[in-house]
């Protein structure tokens, strides 16, 4: 969980592991991302998840998945790391700052 958009709601930030079975997982070869569900209420009081990608490519979500504002910035950036490697991923959302 974090609040990377700084709006005071804390997300769901997850990704998908590469070959995080040594490729016996179903959807092994499929892209690797790292996503965050934004929860929004909808009609008649029940909660909805959006899904955001974040990232897709190189870097996926190993067990941990840490933030913290690396680069001083005031946003927190994640940290990620598994068998692809490890990724510092600097949160850019500069616009909304006050």
């Amino acid at each position: 969980m974090g609040n990377l958009d700084r709006d005071g709601r804390e997300e769901i930030i997850t990704g998908k592991r590469y070959f995080a079975y040594s490729g016996r997982d179903k959807g092994a070869n499929g892209p690797i991302v790292l996503v965050r569900y934004v929860h929004r209420l909808s009609g008649g009081g029940s909660v909805k998840f959006d899904r955001q990608i974040i990232h897709e490519g190189k870097a996926g979500s190993g067990l941990q998945i840490c933030l913290a504002d690396l680069d001083k910035n005031g946003w927190p950036d994640l940290v990620v790391s598994g068998k692809r490697g490890f990724h510092m991923l600097f949160n850019q959302d500069n616009q909304k700052k006050p």
